[in-house]
């Protein structure tokens, strides 16, 4: 049963910080996930177009890569690539039976949460296992 640490981009090794904290209290693998919108363009990831799920999904795990720069044990990383990024990382959690599931977010008015909505957000309320979130502005 792993911790998932779910990232945003590269810059969010304050997430996985947090994950491999959970993970060694609990002696659990760390699995470092980042999820790729099939809806990506070529000016979001440099010139790969969409219909390469392939190199989509390693640029995926370069970036859990470059986020876990400093983490102590040797995480898996992992790179996905879907349509609805916040639902493939509950199912990943599921696939893997993850004891947690570690998110990040920004703190948002309810009203830019309305109109933006949140794949943090999302997780959080359709995760089927514990959700820890760390939020930054």
């Amino acid at each position: 049963m792993p911790v998932v640490a779910a990232i945003a981009d590269s810059s969010d090794s304050r997430i996985v910080e947090e994950a491999e904290k959970l993970a060694t209290a609990f002696d659990r693998e760390l699995h470092v996930v980042h999820v790729i919108s099939m809806g990506t363009t070529d000016a979001d990831i440099g010139g790969v177009s969409d219909d390469s799920s392939d190199r989509l999904r390693e640029i995926a795990k370069e970036r859990t890569k470059a986020a876990t720069e400093g983490v102590s044990d040797d995480p898996i990383h992992v790179g996905l690539v879907d349509s609805n990024p916040s639902q493939r990382v509950i199912s990943y959690a599921s696939e893997v039976d993850a004891e947690y599931i570690v998110i990040g977010g920004r703190k948002r008015s309810p009203t830019g949460k309305a109109i933006f909505g949140s794949a943090a957000q999302s997780i959080l309320l359709n995760a089927n296992r514990p959700v820890l979130s760390i939020f930054s502005n």
